[in-house]
């Protein structure tokens, strides 16, 4: 292996070890796992496709979490097709969400403000 393969070795492994050291020491926990089920909200993929209609969704999510807590929130969705049939506005957002902790998923997740129930309002996605 010449100097110059062996150098990118090092250089690739030293930039993949290190974001996982610091992590560690930081305790930086960065998963839906410890946020809440709609922390990292992914968008619906479309494959390329738009309506052609105006359209509208509503729905209703319950989640049961690992150590007890429960969610329950409540979605809604648009497509509104805009100046032609090929261009879309999307927008969607969980409009309320209701949760309901337990004391282990408050020891598990350790949040900097502890809340045993309440309500949130979600965030506009466009």
């Amino acid at each position: 292996m010449g100097k110059f393969a062996a150098y990118i070795l090092i250089c690739l492994t030293l930039t993949c070890l290190v974001p996982v050291v610091v992590s560690a020491q930081d305790e930086g926990r960065i998963s839906p796992l410890y946020f809440g089920p709609n922390a990292l909200p992914v968008p619906d993929m479309l494959d390329g496709r738009v309506s052609e209609r105006f359209y509208v969704e509503l729905d209703y999510d319950c989640h049961s979490g690992f150590y007890g807590d429960l969610t329950q929130t409540v979605f809604a969705k648009a497509h509104i097709p805009l100046f032609s049939p090929r261009v879309n506005l999307s927008v969607w957002m969980p409009v309320v969400e209701f949760y309901r902790n337990t004391p282990a998923s408050i020891a598990h997740s350790r949040p900097p403000e502890v809340s045993y129930s309440g309500y949130q309002i979600g965030n506009v996605y466009v």
